[in-house]
């Protein structure tokens, strides 16, 4: 009686420890994330279109037309219902960043709160330490909202029975809504379903699957009809076909050779992935391995893949943020897959398993000699820690501004006073549009130079193809355009781009269920207006 009674205090004292580990590694992530808490320029262009939304003018950023100018819709409706109550930014994209940047550790925490030096060195310290993870787990992007939808995903991907049943539904509804959040997202899981799908497709649940695609599948269809088109604008504003592949990859290489640097923990990360994912590579091949195993590779590919997409977009102009994604996703597979490098670590003679680390830290440092090569290498444009005009928030826990963020908000505020005085619409050309053009309001309709807001000068080359830095690609103003979007008449435009803009106006301002916009769509998407393109830049 006496043994059992020990035992029970002894297990209370146990579990007491897990809860306070837990609880307290969770309060030094808040900690360390509200000491980097900031929101960038860009994160305010999708707020305009959330503003325009709360009044009654639907999902537009210029009000006159309908033009997707974010890449993450679910970030978005998030933030529109929060938004929808507060009536304020900065500190309701903050708590909403926040929310799920702690749901993300909390939830792959609690999964290992049993296996406390596990969390701690496989998860706790990459994620603390890690400046891309804490930078972007606010920064009023979507990417703390990518990280939670992950999280779920793996802890329901990698159960620690492999005999568990397959949780179909719910993998794919995670998949899905990480797509709707941001669709380069898919390339992270789409590896993990696809082994799944190949090595137990005989155990596949298609009905649940198919529930479970619901959310991503009545995006597009919403934001084909809604919109026009299946991508958002930005695609075509930054992807340019005047520019060879070869440049982007280029500027891509630069940019994570400036995220080796910035984010030094990275690199270990990475390499450390990586070589879990092949250990557990080989154990499928030569050993048989368990289907977690095959996960944790299928996820290491995952991650390859996102690698190479960042290398063909040409990386960003902010340090790390496109990074952070596939930097998380390396984390998970660091503390999911430890046990399987410790049982390989195990198994192995002493010897193996020095080479085994030497190998690990020469591959670290060459990484690191290779990026300190790079770092003689210039991009077309700087790599930026924060944008240039950002909020950021001080130990007061109140909210300042950069003084460009000052200027760009004061010229908002500028534009609107000349609204209010002109009769008419009044038309501004101009770039930088997140502070500007939230200040300004609806009142003002923007032209965007940069082409992120506007649905024709995405589709045109480039001002300058040998000037230009990713994310900021400079369109020129075709004849006649202002005087268009200021009177809604195409007259003093040239006759193909006439043409070409009646159909794409149509698409972005005529009635919704319009037959002939309907008609328009389809053609347009399928590129049947295209040569109306050719023909004015022959006059061009």
């Amino acid at each position: 009686m006496k043994n059992s009674t020990a035992g029970n205090r002894s297990f209370l004292r146990k579990s007491q420890v897990y809860v306070v580990v837990l609880v307290l590694s969770t309060l030094f992530v808040l900690f360390r994330i509200v000491s980097e808490a900031w929101i960038g320029e860009d994160a305010l262009i999708t707020f305009r279109t959330i503003d325009n939304f709360v009044n009654g003018y639907g999902f537009r950023w210029n009000i006159d037309e309908r033009v997707q100018v974010f890449t993450h819709p679910l970030w978005m409706l998030v933030n529109t219902a929060a938004y929808s109550i507060t009536r304020e930014i900065p500190y309701t994209l903050t708590t909403v960043s926040l929310i799920f940047s702690l749901a993300a550790y909390f939830v792959v925490a609690q999964h290992f709160r049993k296996r406390p030096l596990i969390l701690l060195l496989a998860f706790f310290l990459p994620f603390m330490l890690s400046k891309s993870i804490i930078f972007y787990g606010t920064s009023g992007f979507e990417t703390s909202l990518g990280f939670v939808l992950l999280s779920g995903f793996t802890v329901g991907l990698l159960p620690e029975d492999d005999d568990q049943p397959i949780r179909w539904g719910w993998l794919t509804l995670f998949a899905s809504l990480a797509v709707v959040n941001r669709l380069d997202h898919i390339l992270l899981y789409a590896p993990p379903l696809l082994y799944l799908c190949i090595t137990r497709w005989s155990q596949v649940r298609w009905s649940r699957i198919a529930l479970g695609i619901i959310p991503v599948v009545s995006w597009y269809l919403f934001s084909i009809l809604y919109y026009g088109f299946p991508f958002p604008n930005t695609a075509g504003a930054k992807l340019c076909a005047d520019i060879p592949i070869t440049q982007y990859v280029r500027e891509g290489i630069i940019y994570t050779g400036n995220l080796i640097r910035w984010d030094p923990v990275s690199n270990p990360i990475l390499v450390l992935a990586f070589v879990i994912g092949g250990i557990a590579l080989v154990r499928i091949f030569y050993k048989r391995g368990p289907t977690r195993g095959g996960l944790v590779a299928a996820m290491t590919a995952g991650v390859l893949c996102y690698g190479i997409y960042i290398l063909r977009i040409g990386g960003g102009f902010l340090s790390g943020r496109f990074w952070a994604p596939p930097l998380f996703a390396s984390i998970l597979i660091l503390v999911f897959g430890s046990e399987i490098l410790l049982r390989q670590l195990r198994s192995a003679r002493v010897k193996t398993a020095v080479w085994f680390f030497v190998g690990v830290t020469v591959l670290v440092c060459g990484i690191y000699v290779l990026a300190s090569i790079l770092k003689s290498y210039h991009g077309r444009g700087k790599i930026l820690d924060r944008s240039i005009g950002h909020y950021y928030l001080k130990p007061d826990l109140t909210w300042s501004m950069t003084e460009v963020a000052v200027e760009w908000e004061e010229d908002g505020h500028r534009l609107k006073r000349l609204a209010e005085e002109t009769p008419g619409r009044y038309v501004s050309i101009t770039g930088a549009i997140g502070f500007r053009g939230l200040a300004a309001g609806r009142e003002v309709t923007f032209i965007d130079f940069m082409a992120l807001a506007d649905p024709l000068l995405a589709r045109l080359p480039l001002a300058n193809s040998e000037h230009w830095w990713v994310g900021h690609m400079k369109r020129p103003i075709p004849e006649g355009y202002v005087h268009a979007r200021r009177t809604d008449s195409l007259d003093q435009m040239d006759p193909p781009l006439r043409e070409y803009y009646r159909r794409l106006r149509l698409i972005v301002a005529g009635p919704i269920f319009q037959k002939e916009r309907l008609g328009t769509i389809i053609d347009f998407n399928l590129g049947r207006y295209d040569h109306l393109l050719d023909k004015w830049r022959l006059l061009n």
